[in-house]
């Protein structure tokens, strides 16, 4: 967070509490806009990994060049306005006094939206498929059961029946686990009724 007087501590507080990037724009003597203050969303927004202070429109690192003519028309107008600044980027443009400006832009809200979005479909697929991995293992797990009644006695049938039986039962848990998880943020899944009630041999 840079400022063009450090001493004005509460100005950078507030505009570094906020996670939409801002910047503050001066107009100077000649007609043209100089950076006066940014908070660190502004800087990442604009490319830059130093100190905006001073800069103006020309010398950001991230070229946008609708930023200029979009300053000159608020200052002129006098009044809050938005604009399309550069591809996937709007920005609010606010007149605030006779030599400023404040542009802010939700581009950061945005990305945390999409983000969002992202993560939430991540969760739906992973409780879908926990729940249909968890329909088969209710398949595997019944049958070898029904194997393992009539291998009683029998080895190695029944030593290794067992064993996969054990396995079935500890992958079945996992899937609880993982569908237990998912449903504090996604809904379930609605069953496959193809799949969700094994039947026997003689159905």
């Amino acid at each position: 967070m840079q400022t063009s007087n450090v001493s004005e501590s509460l100005l950078a507080a507030v505009l570094e509490s906020s996670s939409t990037p801002t910047v503050i724009w001066q107009r100077l003597s000649d007609g043209s806009f100089v950076v006066a203050a940014a908070n660190s969303s502004a800087e990442l927004l604009l490319g830059s990994g130093a100190s905006l202070v001073g800069i103006g429109p020309a010398g950001l690192t991230r070229w946008l060049p609708a930023i200029e003519s979009e300053l000159q028309i608020c200052f002129t107008l006098g009044r809050p306005r938005t604009a399309h600044v550069s591809p996937g980027i709007d920005a609010t443009f606010v007149p605030a006094d006779p030599e400023y400006v404040v542009m802010r832009s939700d581009a950061g809200a945005d990305a945390d939206s999409g983000e969002a979005r992202r993560f939430e479909a991540v969760g739906r697929r992973a409780a879908f498929v926990a729940h249909e991995f968890n329909n088969l293992l209710t398949v595997i797990n019944s049958y070898t059961d029904i194997m393992l009644e009539g291998a009683v006695g029998r080895e190695p049938d029944e030593r290794f029946l067992r064993e996969v039986l054990e396995a079935g039962q500890q992958a079945a848990a996992l899937s609880a686990e993982l569908l237990a998880l998912t449903r504090q943020t996604s809904p379930a899944p609605v069953p496959d009724p193809d799949i969700s009630s094994p039947t026997t041999p003689d159905e």
